[in-house]
């Protein structure tokens, strides 16, 4: 699993771009709202 995070990591450090990050933002509010069960 923490491998698995990693290359999350790392995807995300070559991919960023400001869209992304709001993206994440969006995802992250709508998860807290709805309660995402995979969420850590």
């Amino acid at each position: 699993q923490m491998e698995e995070r990693v290359k999350a990591d790392i995807w995300y450090m070559e991919h960023w771009t400001m869209l992304l990050d709001i993206y994440i933002i969006y995802k992250t509010v709508a998860n807290v709202v709805v309660g995402e069960k995979n969420a850590y």
